[in-house]
């Protein structure tokens, strides 16, 4: 049993950087319904605590409601009208990288608290 603890344990990020990053290249598009379904990957440690971070940062504002994480698949999907300019869809990817960013600071200094 102790065993079993020791590599749980040392499984566990401790003092974790998170690095989770959006690849933009990634980007892809489908037609849904009347939207236009956007989905772009993530790199990086996509895990609980990376996951609960991201979902507070969304209760935190609601300028992320937009994004939904799928985190079995490290990509995050967004909707907009299909009449939307790529500019917008720019700006909502960079949004996300900014989202991104704050729920890495956020998940890393969660794990220096735990």
């Amino acid at each position: 049993m102790a065993e079993v603890i020791r590599e749980r344990a040392a499984a566990l990020p401790t003092d974790e950087t998170y690095t989770v990053a959006v690849e933009k290249g990634s980007l892809q598009s489908e037609k849904f319904s009347e939207n236009i379904k956007y989905s772009v990957s993530l790199s990086g440690p996509v895990e609980e605590r990376w996951c609960r971070a991201f979902h507070v940062a969304q209760l935190d504002s609601t300028d992320f409601f937009l994004y939904r994480l799928e985190p079995t698949y490290r990509i995050v999907t967004f909707q907009v009208p299909s009449d939307v300019s790529p500019a917008r869809v720019t700006r909502l990817i960079e949004r996300l990288e900014r989202l991104v960013e704050d729920v890495n600071r956020s998940a890393s200094l969660w794990g220096a608290a735990d």
